[in-house]
């Protein structure tokens, strides 16, 4: 015996067919909105890692600042101990320039020149005394010219005058510029090639 069948299959088969469309794309959905779900939990955790890291490296930062002015602060001290030690030893040596301006000065002077005025000043020595004669005088330049102290010296005034019909005496005037020797070279330095004076 023949069998028909009459139920309308295609209707069927249609609605199989957007049952299938309709659940792949629910699949498709479902799967694009875990991955975007799966990405931004990523991205979060990204976010989270590099805000973290950028605090701790604000705190390094800081924490170096700190260090940094600490140092500053010791060079501005080290530096201040250094000024006041270079100028104790600028002082010793000029109370030992003075010393030695009076040395070279007793050295230099001939035995018929007697002085009668000394000072100092800014570097500059004025003497002031009376002689036998001119050659005197050029002799006590010339002395003081040798001496590692002095340089540029001047003969400012000379005058010659009559002590009451005995022989006449000059009176003179020298300027010169004192140098003073150099300081000793601190620790770390080397001495100056030449040597400079003692």
């Amino acid at each position: 015996m023949i069998r028909l069948n009459l139920i309308p299959y295609r209707p069927a088969r249609r609605l199989k067919r957007v049952q299938t469309i309709v659940a792949a794309w629910g699949f498709s959905v479902f799967l694009g909105l875990g991955g975007a779900y799966a990405f931004d939990a990523m991205l979060l955790g990204d976010i989270d890692a590099l805000a973290a890291k950028k605090e701790a490296q604000e705190k390094t930062i800081a924490q170096l600042e700190k260090d940094l002015g600490e140092v500053k602060d010791i060079n501005a001290k080290k530096q201040a101990v250094q000024n006041r030690l270079d100028a104790i030893a600028d002082l010793r040596r000029q109370r030992s320039v003075s010393v030695r301006v009076m040395d070279e000065v007793a050295k230099a002077i001939p035995d018929q020149v007697w002085l009668t005025a000394m000072s100092t000043e800014k570097g500059q020595i004025s003497l002031s005394g009376s002689a036998a004669s001119n050659a005197e005088v050029a002799d006590f330049m010339r002395r003081l010219e040798e001496s590692p102290l002095f340089e540029g010296v001047d003969l400012s005034r000379v005058s010659m005058n009559d002590n009451q019909g005995r022989k006449k005496i000059r009176t003179f005037t020298l300027n010169a510029r004192v140098t003073p020797p150099a300081p000793p070279p601190k620790p770390g330095e080397e001495k100056p090639a030449g040597g400079g004076a003692p």
